[in-house]
């Protein structure tokens, strides 16, 4: 059983040979799926299926959208299916990947103010996930232009001239390390339930293992003075954004209540931006203040505060689906064709009882 398009199929399989038997056969159709929650349906082992109806909406045009401290919304003219954004700072350049869903997703670059949008990055096949570097030079990507998932690096000036870095399952680089580093995760030998954080040289692709555990590790941050990283860890069993010396590993703690993901230094680093997503998409936006000034010991951190629902676009991977204004006062956000005016309202869910009925009807095995 599978999705295509929209629709859940399925076909004869035979265990033995594992081989198809058959022609798939169209079971339902319009069963929902995006880039922030995938493809939206569960089958019970008793033969019950729920699914959120709406079909494929991979694709679907996001509006830039700023959004302040107090939740305003001022809508940008720059529209398109992106899925990540990365803004150069003290610029109003940002970097746009579209939808991974898509046929064949590029990597755009757009002047906020006058609205530019141009396509900088393209080839035949996936070029996704930009981080671009801060003096807005050095583009750093995931691609699988030459048939394997890695890590790109090219100019802003010379996008042609791409080279690879290296080569792994996860190619999304998340943030700056030092020099011409990046931090990004790798699988481990349990797969993509657990993941550890690692630093890639840029210039030799060497990784260097930075948070290694039994639990899930990811969107790695470095602080603005390169003493601290801040990361999101599932240690506890809910995600919670973490924070530990750099790059010593010691002295690490909790910043986050209710769970925290995809964090943002303020410029001074005495503020931590993050979204709040105990399970699924994220709930609101998060500030908490940081000092992390004494030469020993833990950070002092204040109290996470609720900062402004967050109604806008989303994503579970690695990829940066928001960013900030040096001085954490604005945020740059994906608004879809709901989230600009508000929350969106809840999905419809549709259950459907001894549907394995219906299956056997339609695809019946001999």
């Amino acid at each position: 059983m599978f999705w295509r398009g929209g629709t859940l199929l399925a076909a004869p399989f035979d265990a033995a040979s594992l081989s198809v038997q058959g022609a798939p056969a169209p079971l339902v159709e319009g069963v929902r799926s995006d880039a922030s929650h995938g493809i939206q349906f569960a089958i019970s082992s008793d033969g019950t299926l729920v699914f959120v109806p709406g079909g494929d909406r991979g694709g679907e045009d996001r509006q830039l959208t700023w959004v302040d401290r107090e939740g305003q919304l001022t809508a940008l003219s720059i529209s398109g299916p992106f899925d990540s954004l990365h803004l150069v700072p003290n610029t109003d350049r940002v970097f746009l990947g579209t939808d991974i869903t898509l046929e064949d997703p590029d990597i755009w670059t757009a002047g906020l103010t006058r609205g530019d949008l141009r396509r900088l990055v393209s080839s035949p096949e996936v070029d996704a996930a930009p981080l671009v570097s801060n003096d807005g030079q050095r583009l750093v990507f995931a691609s699988n232009r030459d048939g394997t998932a890695a890590l790109w690096t090219t100019s802003t000036d010379n996008p042609e001239q791409a080279s690879k870095v290296a080569e792994m399952a996860f190619p999304i680089a998340y943030s700056w390390g030092p020099d011409t580093s990046v931090f990004t995760t790798v699988a481990t030998e349990d797969g993509f339930e657990q993941r550890d954080i690692v630093l890639v040289d840029l210039a030799t692709g060497e990784m260097t293992p930075i948070v290694e555990t039994e639990a899930d590790e990811g969107m790695a941050n470095l602080s603005p003075d390169g003493r601290w990283l801040a990361y999101s860890s599932n240690a506890t069993g809910v995600v919670e954004l973490y924070v530990q010396r750099f790059p010593e590993g010691t002295d690490r703690q909790v910043v986050s209540i209710g769970g925290g993901t995809h964090s943002r230094w303020r410029a001074d680093g005495r503020e931590l931006v993050y979204t709040k997503a105990p399970q699924g998409p994220p709930e609101a936006m998060m500030r908490v203040a940081f000092d992390g000034s004494a030469a020993s010991g833990p950070p002092s951190l204040g109290i996470p505060e609720q900062l402004f629902p967050w109604p806008f676009f989303s994503q579970s991977g690695g990829r940066r689906f928001y960013d900030i204004t040096p001085n954490a006062e604005r945020f740059l956000v994906m608004s879809t064709e709901t989230g600009a005016s508000g929350r969106a309202a809840s999905p419809e869910i549709n259950v459907v009882l001894n549907w394995f009925e219906e299956v056997n009807e339609r695809v019946p095995l001999n």
